[in-house]
């Protein structure tokens, strides 16, 4: 089940970082499998380049108040 505070970054994600909603899609079906912050993972599967890692992070540190910070699914 995907928190429904991850909306903002999801957001952030496909205005900021233009990663298409079918890349998105794919990335939330594998947080079900895969134990890890979703930054990693975009990472991992080639959708976050690293240059753009520290705007990501970035943003996600503003986020500490409205998103856990686990960003982790429940298996």
């Amino acid at each position: 089940m995907m928190p429904p505070d991850l909306t903002p970054l999801l957001q952030f994600l496909r205005s900021e970082l233009g990663i298409p909603e079918a890349a998105i899609q794919f990335i939330l079906r594998r947080l079900v499998r895969e134990q890890g912050p979703l930054p990693v993972i975009l990472w991992r599967y080639g959708l976050v380049p690293i240059e753009r890692m520290p705007q990501l992070f970035e943003w996600c540190a503003g986020l500490e108040t409205r998103i856990p910070s686990t960003w982790r699914l429940d298996p």
